[in-house]
């Protein structure tokens, strides 16, 4: 603590008035059994005046590194939401007739678990892990979320030592929006959140009768929460968590949280796992849910070097329950958080007994539709939103509704029983609905059906997309291009549990719903190859090797999705088990034309107790590219990014065919991949190539068999456009980047320090190094954007009008409104132009006078999914306050005096000493008046 008191004395000494939010000290070591030595992590969280900037805090003695505290949200889109419930209630749905304590004891034994059949286990291998007796004992796991219901009975019934749930500690209480100050406790339950308690579920949830539980229900488990009631907190309640965790011996941490990122160790959260994996910690964290927003768009805190990223598959087999039918058909599944609590027979009945016209109850039913109190009214989905379908119904009295799907789509409704006037909505696939109706027509309409209490029916199969990546999960590489996500496992339509008066049980999706079955297969492997002392790397190396490569879709099994989409494929966790041999490294990771590092050594560790033979193949993946028509013209990257299909690998050579490696023993084949040849066209789309190494590992008639992910890009990211200079965001006209007061400011302009300008700009692609500075108003610079870029915009489309007094756009006041509203420290992206300043010329030979804004490993920003807005950008206010170039010292502008701001922002492999590495663009004049 004596190195932080220095530190705070340091900034007292340097007039830094300040207000300390987090204090991080790693004194204590992890009590893990696999975690090793003392955490050397120092620092702090503090709230100092606007007027500091990061470089006036890294001037300072002792400060290592600084970053701005940024916004992190939870990652969730709830599909299917049940009506609160009592605990007793939930026993009573389930048919079960023991008490909770009782029902507790019975879950606890392992034997409860050897006959899996839920869904997301048998897809991913748990099931056969769970058959061999594996639950995770042993293994200590921290889950970082929203807060845990842990009253709710398949989670234990309390917190504590002795309980299920046994320890943990709330970062934030309930009012804790990101923005406010947070309040800390040791109890970490809440009920205004799903999103916790179903991750946590989806870890270890004891064995019910509903037959699901979590991947490790055996494992000790620990919830720590860092959300209050909505959806944001910021990243120092997430260190303080990540240490707390680490502190309290944690083995692995589960984390479905996700930030604007694309850089390795952009944030002192990666800083602190990258540290924490070195000493044995496992981490599962969210790759995001943000697929719309095209390539390079790896969030954090999961750019990390040795963490689990998890994307997300749709489930292969839905969670479903039985209804069962009077014609004497089969039991007919439908999907539901809960089952039906239907005593009796229900009359069925179909508003549209034809299944091809597409919307049916679109309209108000007819006045010959009889009363639909206590009938189950099946409807097909389409043609108008679900909220419309159930107001006819209940307009009718109908409060039971079959909603099965068109032949194409397979989504579990949206369903807030309690605004609908539907109590039970229950989904069916299309050839389920479309049998029912047949029955129903063959019956004449006079057909019934009963609703049995449960457990989950097996083997529903997905037959649209089950097994195949989810629409939602991320696209990667990192900046630096490093493969993210690792890998994918099932997130969509999963069942888990949710706090009690929210519902007790809820479907859900996202890579949040992946994340943590992820992590406790993680307790899985550590639990039973606990001999072994696996590291992360190893462990991450086992699951990425034994993972299955996913194709693109049902209809075409052949072909397989980029891994920048599904890291090296959908795990198998009962692979990694059997797998006894380790594999180095985990992913070939080929870089850019500039950078090709296209020969590398594999290098295979035999740990059987018999002598391997390895021989080799190559299966090719997806191509697809960054931009649409090439960055020279889109300078956004693409949000419906296409296929390239000659970016398909076609060489692979190796050293030799083959490689017999004796027990415990290392041996090694050089690889060598040769990027595809492509058009010049082609190449500007920044298209990545990927793909797969084969490994088969034979001894007699014993078989082992792995893969290896690869990737590459076939351009240079030099190239890559930075700053966004359209104005596809705000509408004609509004160019980035550029100033804005009242205006958007075309000529010299006067301000008051009062009333400053305010400068906007965004990322079209991360970058490593962007500052924004104060130069002399006659300063020579030729930069890459013109001053006039959104007036140019303004008369490429008509709209320039030359006396500002007379408004400059017709829907100004909107745009200024929502600056005026937005961040001051939000950043995202947009496009660049090539340089053609002198490679020669230094990047300091630029006079300064100083320094308004540094940003250090910058994200590109949103395009379509942040917020009310769905974009982000960078509103710096400007106010004559500036931190001296030499010194660092808080200066302020010369009234009356006329200066510039001056953009800059380095490409991403540039080398940042020369000028020609960089975008940038120059303001029109600006001075302040009294």
């Amino acid at each position: 603590m004596q190195s932080l008191d220095h530190l705070l004395n340091e900034l007292s000494s340097a007039g830094v008035s300040y207000k300390v939010r987090q204090k991080y000290h790693s004194s204590a070591t992890s009590s893990s059994s696999s975690a090793s030595a003392s955490l050397s992590f120092h620092g702090l969280s503090v709230k100092v005046d606007a007027s500091v900037s990061l470089s006036d805090l890294l001037s300072i003695t002792g400060v290592l590194n600084a970053w701005p505290v940024r916004i992190i949200e939870r990652v969730t889109s709830d599909l299917i939401e049940a009506a609160g419930i009592e605990a007793a209630e939930l026993y009573a749905l389930a048919g079960s007739k023991k008490s909770p304590s009782k029902w507790t004891a019975t879950a606890a034994e392992a034997a409860a678990y050897r006959h899996d059949t839920f869904g997301p286990h048998v897809q991913a291998g748990i099931d056969a892990v769970h058959a061999q007796g594996h639950l995770g004992k042993g293994v200590k796991i921290g889950v970082i979320d929203s807060g845990v219901d842990y009253t709710h009975p398949i989670l234990g019934g309390c917190f504590g030592k002795g309980c299920h749930i046994s320890f943990g500690y709330a970062f934030a209480g309930d009012d804790y929006d990101g923005t406010n100050t947070p309040v800390p406790s040791a109890d970490p339950y809440t009920n205004c959140s799903t999103h916790g308690t179903h991750v946590t579920g989806t870890v270890g949830a004891l064995a019910n009768p509903f037959n699901f539980w979590g991947a490790a229900p055996l494992a000790t488990l620990g919830h720590y929460r860092v959300f209050g009631c909505t959806e944001s907190a910021t990243d120092d309640v997430l260190v303080a968590a990540i240490m707390r965790a680490y502190e309290d011996g944690c083995d692995i941490i589960s984390m479905s949280i996700v930030s604007g990122g694309g850089w390795l160790k952009a944030s002192p959260s990666e800083v602190l796992i990258d540290e924490l994996t070195a000493k044995g910690v496992v981490f599962s964290i969210a790759a995001g849910n943000d697929r719309a927003e095209g390539l390079f768009f790896s969030e954090e805190p999961a750019d990390t070097v040795d963490g689990l990223s998890a994307a997300s598959t749709d489930v292969l087999y839905l969670p479903s329950y039985s209804m069962t039918v009077s014609d004497g058909t089969a039991a007919l599944p439908y999907m539901a958080a809960l089952p039906f609590t239907l005593n009796g027979t229900y009359p069925i009945y179909f508003p549209v007994t034809n299944s091809s016209t597409g919307s049916d109850a679109c309209k108000a039913l007819p006045a010959s539709t009889p009363n639909l109190a206590g009938k189950v009214v099946v409807v097909q989905r389409g043609g108008c939103t679900f909220d419309v379908k159930y107001a006819n119904i209940a307009a009718k009295n109908g409060t039971v509704v079959i909603l099965y799907n068109t032949a194409t789509t397979l989504t579990p409704p949206q369903l807030n029983p309690d605004s609908t006037g539907i109590a039970y909505v229950g989904a069916a696939r299309n050839q389920d609905g479309r049998a029912l109706l047949a029955a129903y027509n063959k019956a004449g309409g006079n057909l019934t059906a009963r609703f049995p209490y449960g457990p989950l029916v097996p083997g529903v199969t997905d037959t649209i997309s089950g097994g195949i990546m989810s629409t939602f999960s991320n696209y990667g590489p990192t900046n630096e291009l490093y493969l993210q996500p690792s890998l994918a496992a099932p997130g969509k339509a999963i069942l888990s549990t949710v706090p009690l008066n929210l519902g007790g049980l809820l479907i859900d999706q996202g890579t949040s719903m992946a994340t943590p079955l992820i992590a406790g297969a993680s307790a899985l492997i550590l639990g039973a190859r606990a001999s072994e002392k696996l590291t992360p790397a190893q462990i991450k190396s086992l699951f990425m090797t034994t993972a299955t490569p996913i194709p693109v879709g049902l209809a075409d099994n052949t072909t397989y999705a980029a891994t920048i989409l599904q890291g090296a494929g959908s795990i198998n966790v009962a692979a990694a088990l059997a797998a006894r041999t380790l594999i180095s490294p985990y992913n070939f990771l080929l870089n850019d034309t500039a950078y090709l590092n296209g020969t590398q050594t594999l290098y295979l560790t035999n740990r059987n107790l018999y002598p391997v033979t390895y021989t080799f193949s190559h299966i090719a993946a997806q191509g697809i590219a960054a931009y649409a028509d090439g960055a020279s013209s889109d300078v956004l990257p693409s949000t419906s990014p296409a296929t390239v299909t000659n970016a398909k690998v076609t060489t692979v050579k190796y050293s030799r065919k083959s490689v017999t490696v004796l027990p415990y023993k290392t041996g090694s084949v050089e690889v060598t991949i040769t990027p595809p040849s492509l058009t010049a066209a082609e190449r500007g789309q920044f298209p990545i190539y990927s793909g797969f190494i084969g490994i088969e590992g034979t001894f007699g008639r014993l078989t082992e068999t792995y893969s290896v992910p690869y990737f590459g890009l076939a351009a240079a990211m030099y190239d890559m456009p930075v700053l966004d200079t359209t104005d596809t965001i705000n509408g004609p006209g509004y160019a980035y980047p550029f100033v804005i007061n009242d205006d958007i400011v075309y000529a010299a302009t006067n301000f008051t320090t009062d009333s400053g300008p305010t400068v906007l700009f965004r990322l079209a692609a991360g970058t490593r190094y962007l500052t924004l500075d104060l130069v002399a108003s006659d300063v020579v610079y030729n930069t890459t954007v013109p001053t006039t870029n959104s007036e140019n915009s303004m008369r490429k489309r008509g709209l320039y009008v030359p006396d500002a007094k007379r408004g400059l756009l017709k829907d100004l006041a909107r745009l200024r409104d929502h600056h005026k509203k937005a961040s001051s420290t939000r950043s995202s992206s947009v496009p660049a132009a090539t340089a053609t300043a002198s490679a020669a010329r230094k990047y300091t030979d630029t006079p300064t006078i100083g320094n308004i804004l540094t940003y250090n490993l910058a994200p590109r920003d949103y395009l379509l999914d942040y917020g009310t807005n769905g974009f982000t950008d960078s509103e710096i206010l400007f106010n004559g306050t500036y931190a001296a170039a030499g010194s660092g010292a808080s200066a302020v502008v010369e009234l009356d005096k006329e200066y510039r701001v001056l953009l800059r922002a380095q490409k991403i492999t540039g080398d940042p000493s020369l000028e020609s590495s960089y975008e940038s663009w120059l303001s029109y004049p600006i001075a302040f008046t009294a």
